[in-house]
């Protein structure tokens, strides 16, 4: 039996990993997201990412607005939420680190889009953050893989 056991769970781990249903692509030299449901492109947006430069926050202090690269779950998701560092809303937050999140940015912000502008995180229009949250609140957290390159 506990050969039997073995046998099966050895074949399991040399399965492929199940990819998730929702894909968030973001490339930071195009400036775009590109939004993959099960495979195929539902939308494209542009964003904006971090400066990759030294900013200087209302809040104080100073750091390299710089978005990180690589491959992120979810790590939570708010539909309202406030910036301490920068003090303005990040509505339709999708989090993918501890203070990295693809969210709505101000209308202020708009014509920035498709260049790097923001102190670190993923930025889009309200419309777009909107159906970017609902899509993954839809589909579900853990099927959503955010990439970042």
């Amino acid at each position: 039996m506990k050969r039997l056991l073995l046998i099966a769970l050895t074949f399991l781990a040399c399965l492929p990993a199940t990819a998730a249903r929702l894909e968030l692509n973001v490339s930071k030299t195009a400036q775009r997201l590109v939004v993959q449901l099960d495979g195929k492109t539902v939308a494209t947006y542009p964003v904006s990412t971090g400066k990759e430069r030294r900013v200087y926050p209302p809040s104080g202090g100073s750091y390299v607005a710089h978005t990180p690269s690589g491959s992120f779950g979810v790590a939570k998701l708010e539909r309202r939420h406030e910036s301490r560092t920068w003090q303005v809303p990040m509505n339709y937050a999708v989090f993918f680190t501890e203070g990295c999140a693809i969210h709505a940015t101000l209308p202020q912000h708009y014509r920035m889009l498709g260049r790097r502008d923001s102190g670190g995180c993923v930025r889009l229009t309200l419309s777009a953050a909107r159906s970017v949250y609902r899509l993954v609140q839809k589909i579900g957290p853990e099927e959503t893989q955010i990439s970042i390159s």
